[in-house]
């Protein structure tokens, strides 16, 4: 067992990193795990106040499950981690964790590392809940009050949930992983949820198939061959309505759907006006001066290259009110659209369509006074061969 007020562990197989490591740490009667994952950062933090908050890269933050108490005893649980690496998952380089300490975990094939953070509520030593009978504590330390905090730790065969969520968040056709040259070729999913059950995070590595690399020669125009391309690309519409915190309806955002035919050459990245994206207020449901956030929201306005489309598509859009000006964030999300069986006429067999929409994070405000405003999103796309 580690007592130190920071503690980092990932899991291993055959002796080699299985997933990321995690770092948990004390910050006075604040504590925290965090990871990097697909998206950015992933940070857990668990308030004294029992409040536990999770935030991926610059999403909103979202409130999980408060700490729950297990029955008489003093310990409450905040969060559990699930490792769930397959055998066809990438591995991270150890290089990139330095000389900082760290600690390991070796799992079999077919099992996961299952890690629970739990807080106790007085600074008295007690024995673990009996829910916890057969694991083992990998890490204890203190908050600033005195309350114990402590990282438990098992393996165990993977099971039905476990094994049907890796298996689904792994087949969806490369959606949302970009990674250049150089970035060690590896990234993992933090799929959070949270129930009466508690908070569960799964960290799933992904596999070799499902990164959208960008290769750093592709961006110089004058180092490819330039095969001449025409492709008809199509966006779907879609409407969305943005809700305040207090349930008020307080604008729609629209995309509207368009297609047309785009010139691209085979290799060489292209800018193009995928569709207009339309924000219009309704200053009924707002109050001046009242700031507020929404939590993230999803946007199914599916975008396609000769009739193909990703599956499981979506945009993901935040809402901001500064008391006077409402503001949307679109995130970029990229996918690799492939020709399998001909489904792409145009495209070879060896090829695909690599997209980034937006091509950068695409902001639109509207005010009191011009309550609607459209604006262009613009895409990336590029002719290549697979990856």
């Amino acid at each position: 067992m580690v007592n130190r007020n920071e503690f980092r562990i990932a899991p291993t197989r055959n002796g080699k990193l299985a997933a990321g490591f995690w770092k948990f740490f004390i910050y006075k009667n604040e504590i925290y795990a965090s990871a990097r994952g697909i998206g950015g950062e992933s940070k857990v933090s668990v308030h004294r106040s029992g409040q536990i908050h999770t935030r991926t890269g610059e999403r909103d933050i979202v409130t999980m499950r408060p700490l729950t108490l297990f029955g008489n005893s003093e310990w409450q649980h905040a969060l559990q981690l699930r490792f769930v690496p397959s055998e066809e998952s990438m591995r991270p380089n150890l290089d990139a964790l330095g000389h900082k300490h760290a600690n390991i975990v070796e799992i079999p094939a077919d099992s996961v590392l299952i890690l629970d953070l739990l807080v106790s509520t007085s600074e008295r030593e007690s024995s673990l809940p009996p829910d916890f009978v057969g694991t083992k504590v990998l890490w204890k330390s203190q908050r600033a009050d005195g309350c114990h905090v402590a990282v438990i730790g098992k393996v165990t065969p993977i099971d039905a949930t476990a094994r049907e969520r890796r298996d689904r968040l792994t087949k969806i056709d490369k959606v949302g992983v970009s990674v250049t040259d150089g970035e060690g070729g590896y990234a993992e999913l933090h799929d959070f949820h949270w129930s009466e059950r508690g908070n569960f995070v799964f960290v799933i590595p992904m596999p070799p198939d499902m990164f959208c690399l960008e290769s750093n020669a592709t961006r110089d125009p004058g180092s490819t061959k330039k095969t001449f391309e025409v492709l008809t690309v199509s966006s779907g519409q879609a409407i969305v309505t943005i809700t305040a915190p207090n349930g008020a309806s307080v604008a729609t955002l629209s995309f509207l759907s368009s297609e047309q035919e785009l010139s691209f050459y085979r290799e060489t990245a292209t800018e193009v006006q995928l569709c207009f994206v339309k924000l219009c207020l309704r200053a009924e449901g707002l109050i001046r001066g009242l700031i507020f956030k929404t939590s993230g929201f999803d946007v199914r306005a599916i975008p396609a290259v000769q009739g193909k489309t990703p599956p499981n598509w979506r945009y993901i859009g935040h809402a901001e009110f500064d008391g006077e000006n409402l503001h949307v964030r679109i995130q970029p999300v990229c996918f690799s659209l492939r020709n399998e069986n001909g489904s792409m006429t145009r495209v070879g067999n060896d090829e695909e369509v690599f997209i980034t929409t937006p091509n950068e994070t695409l902001l639109i405000s509207a005010t009191f006074s011009a309550p609607e405003k459209s604006v262009p999103l613009m895409a990336r796309m590029l002719l290549r061969t697979r990856q």
